[in-house]
């Protein structure tokens, strides 16, 4: 298990290391986000909202939201995977079975994350803060713990 604990911090501080590169900033971050901000900007426009996008940043009438370094969702999805491949239990096809759902899960809680910030955004500007910092970030860290929970026990029959 202490290899496993190395492993992981090992690589999560060679990420937050990393992600601190204008490398990251210019190939990873602002391209995943401009991604994050199109796919988001689709689903409100499917319900009226005129969203325009312009790079990381999705604009309409009455309110505007960058999706910024940090909320493209790429630091939860590198330490569900690490997580998961440095487990010390579970064959590889397993670990990479448990990966591809883990990162996809993730991908679809943060379009629906940004997607419901900018509604609360639009209807409820008083709220912003507390759903963008409080409530996601812990839903987030929620969600992913508990997908690692049932992985483990999924990993481990």
């Amino acid at each position: 298990m202490v290899r496993f604990w190395l492993s992981f911090l090992g690589v999560l501080a060679a990420y937050f290391y990393f992600s601190l590169s204008s490398f990251y900033g210019m190939y990873i971050d602002t391209p995943v986000s401009t991604f994050y901000a199109r796919i988001s900007s689709i689903l409100l426009n499917i319900f009226g909202y005129g969203v325009n996008v312009e790079k990381v940043t999705m604009t309409s009438n009455s309110f505007s939201m960058s999706v910024a370094n940090g909320c493209e969702a790429v630091a939860p999805m590198v330490m569900l995977s690490t997580a998961i491949l440095f487990y010390p239990y579970g064959t590889f096809v397993i670990k990479l079975k448990g990966i591809i759902f883990g990162l996809f899960l993730i991908f679809l809680i943060n379009i629906l994350r940004l997607t419901s910030l900018f509604l609360i955004g639009v209807h409820f500007k008083d709220w912003y803060d507390l759903f963008h910092v409080e409530f996601w970030q812990a839903a987030f860290i929620l969600i992913s713990l508990i997908y690692f929970v049932f992985w483990l026990k999924k990993s481990n029959n």
